[in-house]
């Protein structure tokens, strides 16, 4: 048996869609064997979720409880990290291109 547990961490802005992409596969690689926590992006709003299984080991209420803080320790994080991407220091002016539509944009 297990416990599953799932939130909403925003939606990334259209300049800031790609670092963010990038570190939803990152931190998915990164969980990997350390905890039942993913990242993944509902449809049709390319909302970020927070999607975490657990391995119901023990039915006590001390055990859930590490469970949910674990799980809401990193849903913390990561929704600072999806609000402000760029204070990971991905994002830099990006050149203008001749004929780029979007000159002044971010780089991610």
């Amino acid at each position: 048996q297990s416990v599953i547990f799932s939130c909403s961490l925003g939606c990334p802005t259209v300049v800031e869609r790609e670092q963010v992409y990038a570190l939803l596969l990152n931190a998915n690689l990164l969980l990997t064997g350390i905890s039942g926590a993913r990242m993944a992006l509902s449809q049709p709003d390319d909302e970020v979720m927070l999607i975490g299984e657990y391995p119901m080991r023990s039915p006590s209420t001390e055990a859930m409880r590490q469970m949910l803080h674990e799980f809401l320790s990193l849903a913390l994080k990561y929704a600072d990290l999806i609000a402000s991407p760029s204070c990971l220091g991905f994002a830099e002016p990006m050149p203008a291109l001749p004929g780029d539509a979007v000159a002044g944009a971010q780089r991610v």
